[in-house]
């Protein structure tokens, strides 16, 4: 994953004269983040204009100006965090992690400094990781949701990335997951097959369809109840 230098420069060129700085910043100064992120930044002191803070991402720029922006530094995950990934095995190829509760995958943009396995995984590998699916997912084969603790696999060569990724893609990899739920499931195990699609208005969701347009999937899942514990009220 690449990281944001420690300071971002440009000057306002012929017709941009009363844009404002946000829209202005968005577009000559290659960040990577969201205009919504990026007017926090500027409100935070951030940005200066002619060496001076400018605290309003609506303020006008004249042609000449001098940006300077400087972006947060990538929160780094220290030894012995609650959110530090543990390593269950590692080789030259790949490595298996256990992932904890509370850590995101990776960032939703370049500029994004929460701690995330991505970063973690750069901190203590490097910035050679393969990057098959994007940039702010070096090494990443397959995610977990924050809120889910568990094992992923990291893969620290193409070819391994590629062929784990394949396992994956032909259903070869079994998942398993242990969940405490609230109330009484109908049955004592079942197998729940249906379509899954992004949800538009949650990015980072998937909802049931019955689309089979593009970029649907079929998801199977058997549960199988373990114990139920009842408490006295």
């Amino acid at each position: 994953m690449s990281n944001l230098p420690d300071t971002l420069r440009a000057r306002i060129p012929e017709g941009f004269e009363s844009q404002r700085l946000d829209l202005a910043a968005m577009e000559l100064l290659p960040s990577g983040v969201s205009r919504s992120r990026l007017g926090t930044w500027i409100r935070d002191g951030r940005l200066t204009v002619n060496g001076e803070i400018q605290p309003s991402p609506g303020a006008p720029v004249e042609a000449g100006d001098q940006l300077v922006l400087s972006p947060p530094r990538q929160l780094v995950i220290e030894a012995g965090s609650p959110l530090e990934p543990a390593v269950l095995f590692e080789d030259e190829h790949l490595a298996v992690i256990e992932k904890p509760a509370g850590l995101v995958m990776h960032g939703t943009s370049l500029g994004d400094t929460q701690p995330t396995v991505a970063s973690w995984l750069v901190q203590r590998y490097g910035d050679q990781l393969p990057i098959c699916q994007g940039s702010e997912r070096p090494g990443i084969v397959h995610r977990l949701d924050r809120d889910t603790s568990g094992v992923c696999v990291v893969a620290f060569q193409t070819p391994a990335f590629e062929d784990l990724m394949e396992q994956f893609s032909e259903r070869s990899v079994a998942k398993e997951y242990q969940a405490v739920v609230y109330g009484s499931p109908r049955f004592e195990s079942d197998w729940i097959e249906k379509r899954l699609i992004s949800d538009p208005r949650k990015p980072n969701l998937v909802k049931v369809t019955r689309s089979f347009d593009r970029g649907s999937r079929d998801a199977a899942t058997f549960f199988q109840v373990l114990g139920e514990h009842f408490s006295q009220t």
